[in-house]
């Protein structure tokens, strides 16, 4: 059968790099709306940090929480928590969570941080589901275009200075605040304390490459998946192979099945 994965690029960078929910700045970390749209369907959310071959990796983790609107988070309870993982120096972090649709359509929200505050770099939000197609990640912060080719090498972040809009048409309804995305961003950044500047020899960002793959286009893409032929079914394959090509060969023409 065939996969359903909706990527999206992020990036902690100044302003949105809040460390994990021991810290008060959580909330001005990348967030993201997840809807269901199948009752008790699984869901599978894979954060990926972008780095550079053998260069040291972010302490990165993800939650999920139910929220109230379409828009961020910026209280953090117990009673809002669905599942979180751990946090760790990892290219990636997969959260696989059985979800029920809400009453009123109410959406869960996906958050992503690393462990400390000020630690910058950009990464890949991921989800699919195989029995619910249509589910869909929509940001709620600017999304950060693909890197430049004059952008230099282990250059910092600076608050996202080219940005694309990355909400899709269709779903622009969903909520007001959530066709306000920018908006919303600044409002939680004022609201909430800004992390003090890194102390001297801190992570800082380094430009993904092939290790951590290329930039998704924020666009579902479809993967085949499945456990493939038994061997038993190959060996059935394979006999089959031997008495056509044995049949061509007989023939000296094009193989025909009449069975």
């Amino acid at each position: 059968h065939r996969l359903r994965t909706m990527e999206l690029l992020g990036e902690w960078s100044e302003g949105t790099s809040g460390g994990c929910p021991k810290h008060s700045s959580w909330a001005i970390n990348p967030q993201f709306i997840l809807s269901p749209t199948v009752e008790n369907a699984s869901y599978t959310i894979t954060l990926r940090q972008h780095a550079e071959r053998g260069s040291t990796l972010l302490p990165i983790g993800l939650w999920l929480m139910r929220a109230d609107a379409a828009a961020r988070k910026v209280e953090f309870t117990s009673k809002d928590m669905v599942c979180k993982s751990k946090f760790k120096q990892s290219i990636k972090q997969t959260l696989t969570v059985p979800l029920q649709m809400r009453d009123g359509g109410l959406p869960y929200v996906v958050c992503c941080s690393t462990f400390d505050p000020n630690m910058f770099g950009r990464f890949t939000l991921s989800v699919s589901s195989a029995e619910d197609p249509a589910v869909r990640l929509i940001p709620l912060q600017p999304t950060p275009a693909p890197l430049r080719s004059d952008d230099p090498p282990n250059s910092k972040l600076h608050a996202m200075p080219h940005i694309q809009n990355a909400v899709p048409a269709d779903l622009s309804a969903i909520s007001a605040s959530a066709q306000q995305l920018g908006q919303a961003g600044a409002n939680v950044s004022k609201d909430v304390p800004k992390p003090k500047p890194p102390p001297p020899g801190s992570f800082q960002f380094s430009p993904f490459s092939d290790a951590g793959g290329a930039a998704p286009a924020n666009e579902p893409v479809y993967r085949d998946a499945g456990g493939g032929l038994s061997s038993e079914q190959l060996a059935e394959v394979r006999a089959a192979m031997r008495s056509a090509l044995e049949a061509c060969a007989q023939t000296g023409g094009m193989f025909e099945d009449s069975s």
